[in-house]
């Protein structure tokens, strides 16, 4: 029991653990024992093990309470006369695990308006809750919940009654895993947010008129709709941004009367829609829908065919995110235009699509990922015109992943110029990377079977502060000026046959590198490599060496330049067994070694041989044990 601020809150609390050697009986007595000054404002009461609440939880004369929590009192089948609480503004009811119905009781007898001052209502993990009672009076609804902003109800299964019909003042509305329920919301004026997530159904049964929208004030908000197997009747409208989540089987329905603000619609799971065209009246099907910022069509729209000319795009929808869309063959020029404003574009897992637009891409387009679409071969299809190569220097970010019929990036795009960022991956018939890429922070290059060289301008990308490349067998050649100086990140994985060369060339060039990550080349026993002559850039602080099956030892002459080093990670290098005679850098903060059996050994605590080097490190990680734990 604890009592903070002169007796105004009060906690009760006894052991979670409900078993045999609880006396339920005793608990009863001791609760109805104690009870507080009436000038209480909070009270919590949680693991009480009683099978029902003394009487003076509810009692009038608790006129100041304005907090009460009944949290995980499993054996308690009712509830006190809660409506009574005249100052009551924040209800929770959690954890009753043999609570079956809330009746006429909890609102107190000859009470007109119970629950007349609560705002907040929450009842969640009730796995018996069947029934609310919401209809004492002659006209069926309760006079209470006057005041009521929000009530939650989640992770109540059995519960298949009705929420009360009359909350003038319910501004959120919170339903989530209450399987049986059939939610209902067309009498709350002042919504303003509503969750629903895995209930029965979702029920308007009254269209709301837009014309209402100043008095229910609906704006500015989200409508969150997410695994409802039915939607009985909605002739919602007028809310700023709607969120549309999975499984709604009557979207006909909702989108009937028009949601001419929505910024935001995300469409999921519609495997009926070919067309938009199949939506009902407006004909138009989603003209009804007049100014989206983004659109989001994903998780398994698998017979979306085409769209209509849908022009009501071309005003504001910022953001495409089409997925699963496996007939989709094209996007129409009224999205995909020059006229667009559209500035992110995401494809995922369409199938059909040969090429992402007929001749350019919209000059307003910043961002575009495409993933997984098994016969892309363009990205334009309009040949190698100069015309075209305008339309996307606003294009920064470019992202491809496992595109395997990918064969040219620079067709009706040859020039890039605004590009910063370029992720391609997965795409084996893709032969070359476009020169001119002169904006180019970062490039990542990964499994790409036959890409046969890198931009021969390299050398010029001013802008370029990380490089990755990895899996590329057919690059042979390095270019010819070498990389730009200004990199800060450079990793050079398996099967790139550029690494010899690159060291050739001299890694000790790149003077404002911070980060080298060395994967999978066997090409010498040491490294850095002496023969070679191989220095490192003294302003490296991360080394990265992993799957050097060759490497048996690391360079003195390497090592002592790196004055700045300060994160050293060896992994699966089977054949390493020593560090550099002169020991390692003092700069060095933290060591991880993985996988490297020989090394492991050499540096055991006080008894390895190379023990002395690394005694000084702040952090030694080896396979996944810290060394001074």
């Amino acid at each position: 029991m604890r009592e903070a601020e002169s007796r105004r809150a009060l906690s009760l609390q006894w052991e979670s653990q409900f078993d045999n050697s609880r006396n339920k009986d005793g608990e009863e007595l001791v609760l109805g024992m104690l009870k507080p000054c009436t000038n209480i404002k909070k009270l919590a009461i949680e693991g009480y093990g009683g099978k029902k609440f003394p009487s003076w939880i509810g009692d009038t004369s608790f006129s100041k309470m304005e907090v009460l929590k009944l949290e995980n009192c499993e054996n308690c089948t009712s509830l006190p006369s809660l409506g009574l609480l005249s100052s009551l503004k924040h209800l929770t009811i959690k954890g009753l695990m043999k609570l079956k119905s809330m009746g006429a009781e909890v609102y107190g007898e000859d009470c007109s308006k119970p629950f007349q001052s609560l705002e907040i209502l929450c009842f969640e993990n009730l796995p018996e809750w069947e029934y609310w009672d919401t209809k004492l009076e002659e006209n069926g609804i309760v006079a209470g919940f006057s005041s009521l902003r929000e009530l939650s109800m989640v992770r109540c299964p059995l519960f298949s009654g009705k929420l009360p019909e009359h909350l003038p003042s319910l501004e959120k509305l919170v339903v989530s895993k209450c399987g049986e329920l059939v939610v209902s919301f067309s009498s709350f004026l002042n919504l303003c947010k509503l969750e629903i997530h895995e209930c029965k159904g979702l029920v308007c049964s009254t269209p709301i008129d837009s014309k209402l929208i100043e008095s229910m004030t609906i704006s500015n908000d989200t409508l969150q709709i997410r695994g409802c197997k039915g939607m009985i009747h909605s002739d919602c409208t007028e809310a700023d941004s709607v969120t549309v989540i999975s499984n709604i089987l009557e979207l006909r329905k909702f989108l009937k009367q028009g949601l001419h603000q929505v910024e935001t619609l995300r469409i999921g799971n519609f495997e009926w829609i070919t067309s938009w065209h199949e939506l009902e009246q407006p004909e138009k099907g989603l003209q009804v829908i007049t100014s989206p910022e983004e659109v989001s069509i994903d998780e398994s729209c698998v017979s979306l065919v085409s769209f209509p000319e849908i022009k009501f795009f071309l005003n504001n929808l910022r953001s495409l995110k089409i997925g699963n869309a496996r007939a989709l063959k094209t996007l129409p020029e009224e999205i995909i235009g020059n006229n667009s404003q559209l500035e992110s574009l995401y494809i995922r897992d369409c199938d059909s699509v040969t090429f992402i637009a007929r001749s350019k891409l919209p000059a307003s387009l910043k961002r575009l990922e495409i993933e997984n679409c098994k016969n892309l071969q363009h990205l334009v299809d309009g040949g190698d015109d100069d015309t075209s190569s305008s339309s996307s220097v606003k294009l920064k970010h470019l992202e491809i992943r496992r595109c395997p019929e990918l064969t040219s990036l620079s067709s009706g795009i040859q020039l890039l110029e605004g590009l910063e960022y370029l992720h391609i991956s997965s795409c084996p018939e893709l032969k070359s990377i476009p020169s001119g890429l002169h904006n180019l922070q970062s490039i990542w290059i990964a499994d790409c079977e036959k890409l046969e060289a890198l931009p021969s301008d390299m050398h010029k990308l001013n802008s370029l502060q990380h490089f990755y490349v990895s899996e590329c067998p057919s690059i042979v050649s390095f270019p010819e000026e070498g990389f730009p100086t200004n990199l800060t990140t450079l990793s050079i994985g398996v099967d790139v046959k550029i690494y010899k060369p690159l060291i050739q060339w001299g890694l000790h060039r790149l003077t404002s590198l911070r980060s080298l990550d060395i994967y999978g080349c066997d090409e010498a026993e040491c490294f850095p490599d002496e023969e070679m002559g191989m220095m490192l850039p003294t302003s490296l602080r991360n080394l990265f060496i992993v799957k050097l099956s060759k490497l048996k030892y690391l360079s003195s002459m390497g090592f002592q330049s790196l004055t700045s080093l300060e994160f050293l990670l060896l992994i699966k290098c089977p054949n390493l067994k020593s560090f550099p005679e002169e020991g390692l850098p003092t700069s060095l903060l933290d060591l991880t070694i993985e996988a490297c059996p020989k090394l492991k050994k050499e540096c055991k605590r006080d008894k390895g041989k190379e023990w002395p080097k690394i005694a000084n490190i702040p952090c030694v990680n080896i396979d996944g044990k810290f060394l001074y734990e």
